[in-house]
């Protein structure tokens, strides 16, 4: 899976490309156990702009990368999303367990 990363005033913009599916997730998931692990990165915003599709596995990776932020000073936040990918977050009740914003921007003032 590819991905762009930036890295502001302490802050990692992801914004990943594609499917978050089972062939990929575990790619992706090891790409972000390696950011917050190796890199200690502690505050997460994950672009979901150009993702045109993701399954439960995919979900599940969002999932333990938040629980892994959780804590303070850090946290994950998605954002970005096409509407029938937060769908998925929204009947699966993800939305409630994951800060969900429209614009980077927005999801950069979670962190303020």
């Amino acid at each position: 899976m590819e991905f762009e990363r930036e890295q502001q005033n302490g802050i990692t913009l992801l914004k990943p490309k594609g499917r978050i599916d089972t062939v990929s997730s575990r790619t992706f998931e090891e790409a972000l156990a390696a950011l917050i692990d190796k890199e200690h990165c502690k505050k997460l915003i994950i672009s979901l702009e150009h993702i045109e599709y993701i399954s439960s596995a995919g979900l599940r990776v969002f999932l333990i990368t938040g629980k892994k932020l959780k804590g303070p000073g850090g946290g994950l936040v998605l954002c970005c999303m096409a509407e029938r990918i937060l769908d998925v977050f929204r009947m699966s009740g993800f939305d409630k367990i994951i800060k969900i914003t429209t614009t980077v921007e927005d999801a950069k003032k979670v962190f303020a």
